[in-house]
């Protein structure tokens, strides 16, 4: 490759490259990503994640308005079986998991998806994005 083509190709990779260390927002794939890594349990699981609207609250957060369905993959009556059936710490720490969700999405059942809107704020550290814990 003769020296203006090296040129050449330095200048349309460079640019490529540092904006992958200055990116002020999470790609949408990976908004995706940690949304399903945040919700991985059990009982319940994220799909259609899109990011709706953002802003940048700094270089290192981005606060998202995200819309996005929750699929349910076992229903209420059979985690509240499950948390019965567990030890007495445990199955207080389920139960009000199963209340709140209950208050939240009534009798709910598997395979039930309900789309919800949220707010979720991303923080960018020394590895890449993480979702902020709500306080």
């Amino acid at each position: 490759m003769g020296r203006s083509c090296w040129g050449l190709a330095l200048a349309l990779a460079l640019p490529l490259a540092l904006s992958a260390c200055f990116d002020k927002r999470p790609s949408e794939a990976e908004v995706a990503r940690l949304m399903a890594k945040a919700n991985d349990n059990a009982l319940m699981h994220v799909e259609n994640v899109a990011v709706v609207n953002g802003f940048e609250e700094s270089d290192k957060v981005f606060v998202a308005d995200l819309a996005y369905d929750v699929v349910f993959d076992r229903g209420a009556r059979e985690v509240t079986s499950i948390c019965k059936a567990n030890s007495l710490g445990d199955s207080i720490m389920c139960g009000a998991t199963i209340f709140a969700l209950t208050m939240k999405f009534g009798d709910f059942k598997a395979g039930e998806r309900f789309h919800l809107t949220d707010s979720v704020t991303f923080i960018r550290k020394d590895k890449g994005w993480e979702i902020r814990p709500a306080s």
